[in-house]
């Protein structure tokens, strides 16, 4: 729901991703016939607090529960005389609360059934064994395909990308510039991190990752049939991606080469030809 008198309604299914504005008034329910797991992205290390509606603030003092001065969850019987504690907002201040359409926020949800593959998205799909291909959400992010179709392209402090991986294929050895989240739904993979002393680790369906900037990975499909994982990468704009010199000297056999700004391009176009 959002909106302080949940003024929209947007239903959220396995797969599905939504972009919460930020300064709006939102809740969520499980509606469905099990437990529900949401995983929320967070645009940056200081997230700046949370502005409760005044109703949740007012209710919870009186169960006995109120927000002391460090935000913590505390009980009104234990907080030490002449406390303060977090009071709600008058409604002069609420009302400046922003609100959008329904149109705007329909607009923010990317759906499951909706993605948009791209092939040639990274430089190691076109190398025999690495077949992968990659369906944007939010910014750029590990995409190197030149006219990437970003469903959300506002600015968000992170990407989001599905990546797919093929049958007993791999990504192929490549660092990112950035630290990065990986999520798995129904497919399970092997991940390998280090170069000299690589550590393999295999992750089962439905967990998160978390891989360091800078460190050589690789990421294996050991399930049956495509692997679909979803990569988060802190920052905005595109991922600086290094491959390893076997995953570029592939690609160049195969005709391809990254550019100067990052994308996948024909070496013939990119490579200079002196005579």
């Amino acid at each position: 729901m959002i909106g302080l008198d949940n003024q929209q309604e947007v239903v959220i299914k396995p797969g599905d991703f939504f972009s919460v504005p930020t300064w709006v008034f939102r809740g969520f329910e499980n509606i469905g016939t099990d437990d529900g797991f949401m995983f929320a992205f967070l645009g940056g290390d200081e997230p700046g607090g949370i502005l409760w509606a005044p109703d949740v603030l007012d209710k919870a003092r009186q169960t006995g529960f109120v927000l002391d001065e460090s935000e913590k969850v505390t009980r009104l019987a234990d907080l030490p005389p002449g406390a303060k504690t977090l009071c709600s907002l008058p409604s002069e201040i609420v009302s400046q609360v922003e609100t959008y359409s329904n149109a705007e926020i329909d607009a923010r949800a990317v759906r499951f059934a909706d993605r948009a593959w791209q092939d040639q998205a990274l430089l190691s799909a076109v190398v025999p064994g690495h077949g992968n291909r990659v369906a944007p959400v939010i910014g750029i992010g590990m995409n190197q395909h030149r006219r990437p179709n970003t469903a959300i392209s506002y600015p968000h402090g992170f990407s989001v990308n599905w990546l797919s991986i093929d049958d007993s294929a791999s990504v192929g050895s490549h660092q990112l510039g950035a630290a990065a989240a990986l999520l798995t739904m129904d497919s399970q993979i092997e991940i390998e991190l280090g170069k000299d002393k690589p550590v393999r680790m295999t992750v089962p369906p439905r967990s998160v990752v978390s891989l360091p900037a800078n460190e050589w990975r690789d990421i294996r499909n050991i399930g049956a049939g495509p692997a679909e994982v979803v990569i988060a990468v802190g920052g905005e704009g595109r991922t600086l991606v290094q491959w390893s010199p076997e995953i570029i000297g592939a690609a160049a056999r195969q005709g391809f080469t990254v550019d100067a700004g990052g994308c996948m391009a024909p070496s013939a176009l990119v490579d200079r030809n002196f005579g």
